[in-house]
């Protein structure tokens, strides 16, 4: 498991609001629909890069937690959730889970997606 921090503001729409979808399917949790409207714009770009490098990404859903990327990897998957930023931050979160026997690859990947990329700066890795 690999947690990335990072702040993305070009890749941040604090202007967006929900759709009828994504307000549906967050009924229950209208601030997080909110919230997950104005990052779309970066889980978006995110998924397009990994598909760039191959990862065959699926997605992105999303969940009361945030928005769902998925990826194979050798023997198993892995699920990359997203957050962003909110009223007391201004950094986007990525956990990158690794699941049935899944190598690091994807999560590795991901990480110099996010290190090679002039979108995205104070980049911090935990494990």
């Amino acid at each position: 498991m690999t947690e990335l921090t990072f702040k993305a503001p070009t890749l941040f729409d604090s202007t967006a609001t929900p759709g009828d979808s994504l307000r549906g399917a967050l009924h229950d949790a209208p601030a997080m629909a909110e919230h997950l409207a104005k990052i779309k714009r970066f889980v978006i770009w995110l998924k397009t890069e990994m598909d760039k490098k191959e990862l065959a990404s699926t997605g992105p859903f999303v969940d009361e937690s945030g928005w769902i990327i998925e990826a194979p990897s050798k023997g198993g998957f892995v699920v990359c959730i997203v957050t962003g930023p909110d009223k007391d931050s201004t950094d986007f979160h990525i956990l990158v889970s690794e699941f049935s026997g899944a190598t690091r690859e994807v999560g590795d990947t991901v990480e110099a997606i996010l290190r090679n990329s002039g979108e995205i700066s104070e980049l911090r890795v935990g494990q």
